[in-house]
């Protein structure tokens, strides 16, 4: 509910919405374990094969997607691992200011701060300049509208090698089954897809997700698009809960031929501006979490 009051202005009213993503419990707790666009703007970014639901303008789809990215400091081009995402052996990857307000790597990682030029990170053709000179010192700032570009092992002399005032460009495409789809401007990661074409699938995770009864997060949509649904199941007390193909079940009774399981247990929350959290949480309260979907009215 506080991110609907937070992001919400005059013009623009965040009124219905669920809780989405699976998110780190420890390390970096609450980071989303999967890919997050809002508004066209990258907030995390990886390859982790789990089935996501994505936003355009006009449309909203459910699948499974990749990303290759490289950036390019006009003579030599990188190819980059993920952004916002833990940094590993033989890595270049970005941070933006969203991740946190300073990097979590270790001494030896070269690291430069960048800055977007026109303002975020986004698909296709980013342009950057860079802002600072390269250290090795790890756990660099990230400054607020910056980015911290770093590189591990095999990629640390390519970030060292660069000087304040390089330019950078960022080339970043992201696919499902081949197909370029980088309009995307919201995404966020859940699993499984739990309807699809109108039949209910169970093969896409481990029965000791699927099978459980237990308070249930989805988001669907109808064979034509044109209505979607987003789902809240109470549980652990609260209700009986139910099993991922009985989740299914509810949205394909609600017209939904295509659907996906979110985030649940404690985490599963619907929220209605007018009216305010809708389900019982089963830890009693509202649990933080990553992010959420929401409708939003374009209007006063």
């Amino acid at each position: 509910s506080s991110m609907a009051v937070r992001k919400s202005t005059d013009n623009a009213h965040y009124f219905a919405g669920v809780n989405a993503d699976f998110f780190q419990t420890s390390g970096r707790v609450g980071e989303p374990l999967s890919n997050c666009i809002v508004e066209g703007e990258i907030f995390r970014l990886v390859n982790n094969g789990r089935v996501h639901f994505s936003s355009g303008k006009d449309w909203v789809d459910i699948f499974k997607t990749k990303f290759s990215a490289k950036i390019s400091n006009g003579t030599v081009s990188k190819k980059v691992s993920g952004i916002n995402k833990a940094l590993g052996t033989n890595d270049l990857a970005l941070f933006t200011s969203r991740y946190a307000s300073k990097t979590v790597t270790a001494e030896g990682v070269a690291e430069v701060t960048i800055k977007p030029v026109e303002g975020v990170v986004k698909c296709g053709t980013t342009k950057f300049v860079v802002t600072s000179a390269p250290v090795t010192t790890g756990g660099s700032a990230i400054p607020a509208g910056e980015c911290v570009l770093a590189g591990s092992s095999s990629n640390v002399d390519f970030v060292s090698g660069l000087k304040e005032g390089d330019e950078l460009t960022l080339t970043l495409n992201i696919t499902s089954d081949g197909k370029d789809i980088n309009d995307i401007v919201g995404q966020v990661g859940g699993l499984p897809e739990i309807l699809h074409e109108g039949e209910i699938l169970g093969t896409e995770a481990s029965p000791s997700l699927l099978d459980p009864l237990h308070p249930r997060t989805a988001i669907g949509y109808n064979a034509d698009r044109t209505k979607l649904v987003m789902l809240v199941v109470d549980g652990r007390g609260v209700s009986a809960g139910v099993s991922s193909p009985d989740l299914a079940a509810i949205m394909l009774n609600t017209g939904c031929s295509y659907a996906m399981n979110l985030d649940g247990g404690g985490s599963s929350s619907l929220y209605i501006e007018a009216l305010g959290t809708r389900n019982k949480p089963s830890d009693g309260k509202e649990r933080a979490v990553a992010n959420g979907v929401f409708a939003v009215a374009n209007c006063p």
